[in-house]
């Protein structure tokens, strides 16, 4: 025996096994890859739906503010002619001979009915 150490050649020393990857490492990569597609996915088509019912949406303001603008023109124009008959009717009576009393309906009716 002698009392030297067993020494490695250097080629030997550095070489080693791999025991490779775990498999359960690749099922789990490809596990993400797959969810990261379908949160993509359903990023895009919400995305995409919600641009839809905006461009909707946006059609439906314009069309009913068309309509309260065509409201409001009809309103005035109603508000213009109430205006001039009321002028007019206003002129009518104060060139009417008869009295007040006589063109306003109410008055007549509270008179007590006479009898011939």
């Amino acid at each position: 025996m002698s009392i030297s150490p067993n020494v490695p050649s250097p080629q030997e020393s550095y070489h080693y096994e791999s025991a490779g990857t775990p498999r359960w490492i690749g099922v789990l990569f490809g596990v993400v890859i797959a969810l990261l597609a379908v949160l993509g996915y359903a990023g895009y088509s919400t995305q995409s739906r919600l641009s839809q019912d905006l461009a909707k949406q946006q059609d439906q303001s314009k069309i009913l503010t068309a309509q309260l603008d065509q409201a409001n023109t009809r309103l005035a124009e109603m508000k213009g002619h109430l205006e001039v008959t009321e002028q007019k009717v206003g002129m009518t009576r104060r060139k009417s001979p008869r009295p007040r009393a006589a063109l306003n309906p109410s008055a007549r009716n509270s008179r007590p009915p006479t009898r011939n």
